[in-house]
């Protein structure tokens, strides 16, 4: 059985933390950008730490856990007999 679990985080990144990233791109002669600057806050700090906010869905609903449920004990019951 499959079904798709998404987890979103929101990261609650402070004045500081940016600062410092303005500083790296300074010392780098880098240009700002979202991919690098999430690169460097991963080298730099450990994402869990800026976990705000945390929200889980997934797409399993009732019915098809109950029509997988139904078709292993049908193939359970296949392989006993």
């Amino acid at each position: 059985m499959k079904f798709i679990q998404t987890v979103d985080y929101v990261l609650e990144v402070t004045n500081d933390m940016l600062l410092e990233y303005v500083d790296y791109c300074k010392q780098y002669n880098k240009q700002y950008s979202a991919s690098d600057f999430m690169k460097w806050l991963e080298n730099n700090y450990y994402l869990s730490d800026l976990v705000g906010d945390e929200r889980v869905s997934d797409d399993l609903t009732t019915n098809y856990l109950i029509d997988e449920i139904n078709y292993v004990l049908d193939n359970d019951r296949e392989r006993i007999s």
